[in-house]
């Protein structure tokens, strides 16, 4: 279960930030306004997932997509929470796709008591038979089949808004009843369901998962402890011979037992006697949980703590470390992200929106739906690389700059700094947008002047003194200063 905590401390965290909105446009993000909205908007969603189940159903998912290849959750509105997930058991639902290679229709089959049934689609939509079960008290929690397809509508008709006419049909059915009764027909306005993959490979609708590349593995290892023990107990109590009038006797073969005997025998031999190699077989058990381990990336989520030996790693050699082995893993956290964290934000942002818990949006940002980006501690992993660029760009920028100091005027630090905050995942407040950031240089700047001008001022005064005094000052011939004056041609 070591790579549940990993994937679920690692990409959705429920104690820290793990996405965050932005415009698609990013001189967008630069907007005062519009950066407000979608702060309000983030922590609108982060509430929602923190009072419903949704850090209760995702670690579900991160733990059957590694060994299934694909894990399903069901997220419908609810009126206490607003967002609630079911989460589908393998084998119990049925998936298909479109020409783009997103999950849009979802079969499941599962049960219900009668007393939720009826409650649920109302009494006069229930079959005869589960009628009949309600007048029986023993009988209220007995548990019926029902199914439901979620699908594309394809026979809408346009300017009708009612349940019938949303682009998702949803119907509900009685399972075995008669003709299969239909219990109930409506529709959602999004596809409701997250159904993430491992890999897929080609056009195939379900995926592959980390474990099924160890379940020889998995399999070799159950057979050989069972030998293990095997061996271990044919040691403590192989199977022995003795005379054939032993054969009505209960002998009693506990420790410091004392069996009387009427017959001369030489007692209880053993058949044979074997040495199996214990240490050895515990070697192999352990190369193959450590085979195990690796394909379900164990190391990778403990990486420090599984380190033996050696000298203490420095801080840039973790970095490059764990930058390596996340690297690996980005192509299933991209799955991940895709297939389950990116619809259930999508989904949480609409049903929020009909809950009327967003406000509306600035005018800039009426249109498509607001990209999201994922800053949780595996993502940012990822991006990282995008840091140590900058750095190694900025650190070539100063070397090139003891040659010549107008390279200098290449790097944009502004712009540096927004990149840094998009990687880090900085909040929106902490970071100012350009205009902010116009105003408080203006400001410097006259703050600047006013102090140059008045550190100015007490020198400037001595000149008009002197100026004045020299005004003042009467000229007798043949002073020092009628001589200067004439050489300069005042006089």
């Amino acid at each position: 279960m070591l790579y549940l905590a990993g994937l679920f401390a690692g990409a959705s965290s429920s104690s820290q930030p793990w996405f965050a909105l932005a415009p698609a446009d990013p001189d967008m993000a630069e907007f005062g306004p519009a950066k407000e909205h979608l702060f309000l908007r983030e922590r609108r969603l982060y509430e929602m997932f923190q009072l419903s189940n949704t850090y209760n159903r995702l670690p579900e998912a991160y733990h059957l997509c590694p060994i299934f290849g694909t894990a399903a959750i069901l997220w419908i509105e609810d009126d206490r929470d607003v967002l609630r997930g079911i989460h589908l058991e393998p084998g119990s639902y049925y998936i298909a796709q479109d020409q783009a290679g997103r999950v849009d229709t979802l079969y499941r089959d599962f049960t219900m008591t009668v007393r939720n049934l009826i409650r649920r689609f109302g009494e006069k939509n229930v079959s005869p038979t589960v009628r009949r079960l309600t007048g029986r008290g023993k009988d209220i929690d007995r548990r019926v089949r029902v199914c439901q397809a979620i699908e594309p509508r394809r026979d809408r008709e346009p300017g009708k808004l009612n349940a019938r006419n949303k682009p998702y049909r949803s119907v509900y059915w009685e399972l075995g009843s008669d003709a299969d009764r239909v219990l109930d027909e409506g529709g959602f306005d999004v596809f409701p369901g997250t159904v993430p993959r491992w890999t897929t490979v080609g056009d195939d609708v379900w995926g592959y998962g980390a474990a099924w590349d160890c379940l020889g593995d998995a399999q070799s290892l159950q057979v050989l402890e069972e030998r293990i023990i095997e061996g271990i107990e044919k040691q403590v109590r192989p199977p022995v011979m003795g005379p054939s009038g032993l054969d009505d006797v209960a002998l009693d073969t506990s420790p410091g037992a004392v069996n009387a005997l009427d017959f001369d025998t030489a007692g209880l031999r053993p058949v044979y006697l074997i040495q199996p190699d214990i240490k050895g077989a515990r070697e192999q058990v352990r190369e193959g949980e450590a085979r195990i381990e690796r394909a379900l990336m164990v190391d990778l989520m403990l990486m420090l703590s599984s380190r033996r030996g050696g000298q203490p790693p420095t801080a840039e050699q973790i970095a490059r470390e764990y930058q390596e082995k996340v690297m690996v893993l980005g192509p299933n956290l991209e799955q991940l992200h895709e297939g389950l964290l990116k619809p259930l934000i999508d989904i949480a942002d609409y049903y929020a929106e009909s809950a009327g818990l967003i406000p509306p949006p600035p005018p800039e940002l009426v249109g498509p739906r607001v990209p999201v980006r994922f800053i949780s501690t595996l993502a940012a992993a990822q991006r990282l690389v995008g840091a140590t660029a900058l750095d190694q760009y900025f650190l070539s920028l100063g070397q090139l700059a003891a040659f010549d100091q107008k390279v200098r005027d290449k790097g944009d630090t502004d712009q540096a700094a927004d990149q840094y905050a998009q990687i880090y995942g900085i909040p929106p407040k902490i970071n100012r947008t350009d205009d902010e950031v116009s105003r408080i240089r203006q400001a410097r700047a006259q703050q600047e002047q006013m102090a140059a001008m008045a550190a100015a001022a007490p020198a400037a005064a001595q000149a008009a003194n002197a100026a004045k005094a020299l005004a003042d000052t009467a000229v007798t011939r043949g002073s020092l200063l009628e001589r200067a004056l004439t050489r300069m041609g005042a006089v």
